[in-house]
């Protein structure tokens, strides 16, 4: 924050460079993208899920799955993309399952900072 002073003697505080919120947003986020395995049993039901939609099987009727909620046919297809991506780039897959939350995030950041 940056603190201005008019000519009538009146302070206003200034809202911090976009940038400079981009940063403090992302340096975190990226520190735990990298380092934390995340929590595994949702690590593990996306991977279970994404392999059930490269299989081709039923999502919401494969024993893989009993016990766990399928999530969403959105959310699955998805994980399929993300799955078709690591396979395809040798990336390790649930690093990349974290992708559509930190851009949720992102857009969180965004929205909030429009309406400032």
């Amino acid at each position: 924050m940056e603190r201005r002073i008019f000519s009538n003697g009146a302070a206003r505080l200034e809202a911090a460079p976009l940038w400079l919120l981009l940063v403090a947003f992302a340096l975190p986020r990226l520190i735990l993208w990298v380092s934390a395995p995340g929590a595994s049993y949702d690590i593990q039901s996306y991977h279970l899920v994404e392999g059930i939609m490269h299989a081709g099987r039923g999502l919401y009727s494969d024993p893989a799955l009993n016990q766990r909620y399928p999530y969403l046919p959105a959310w699955a297809l998805t994980l399929w993309g993300l799955g078709f991506v690591g396979r395809a780039q040798g990336l390790w897959a649930p690093m990349l399952f974290k992708i559509p939350i930190l851009v949720a995030d992102l857009g969180v950041l965004l929205t909030l900072l429009r309406f400032q």
